[in-house]
């Protein structure tokens, strides 16, 4: 269930690069300012131009700091994959955590082909299989998980005890997800 993501700087005016692999067991993506996976996607990966005060260090004297452009791609994904909303987050104006409740739209089909780093093999494609969603707001709340076990259309509903066949609408659009998402 192991992925990883290849990170490298590349300097712009200087023959220099630098790369490094992360390895992870879920992909931890945005929801701030990502109306959906797929810009949450694009935002993981899209280069950030280091310049000015914030130029990198090459750690070599003959370089010294240089303007450079650092991203990321992934390497390796796994069969299945695990991605982490992060739905909370620190709010400086209320000096606390507080939970992002706007729309993310996720498909219920996924291909990461333009993420990854090489074209070598075909990246899987992926279906959606489970959906765990958090009732509440910050500090209180219950999980609520959706799965759909492989090879089945019915999907299920845990919430707590209780479990319920429930619709792919409810198990995916209602936890703001789907093509058809409002």
């Amino acid at each position: 269930f192991e992925g990883s993501t290849l990170n490298s700087i590349r300097c712009t005016r200087v023959d220099f690069r630098s790369e490094r692999e992360e390895r992870w067991y879920d992909l931890q993506m945005p929801v701030q300012g990502c109306g959906g996976l797929r810009a949450s996607l694009v935002s993981l990966v899209k280069e950030e131009k280091l310049s000015g005060d914030n130029r990198y260090n090459t750690r070599r004297p003959e370089l010294g700091r240089q303007e450079a452009r650092r991203g990321a791609r992934l390497k390796s994904v796994p069969p299945v994959l695990q991605l982490h909303l992060k739905r909370f987050e620190y709010d400086a104006r209320r000096g606390g955590m507080s939970k992002l409740q706007q729309c993310f739209r996720f498909p219920t089909a996924l291909q990461l082909k333009r993420f990854m780093a090489s074209e070598q093999a075909p990246p899987p494609r992926y279906k959606l299989l489970a959906v765990l969603s958090h009732v509440g707001h910050f500090g209180s709340g219950h999980y609520v998980s959706y799965v759909r076990p492989v090879g089945r259309s019915q999907w299920l509903e845990f919430d707590d005890t209780r479990v319920t066949a429930v619709a792919e609408r409810v198990a995916v659009r209602v936890q703001f997800g789907g093509r058809h998402s409002p």
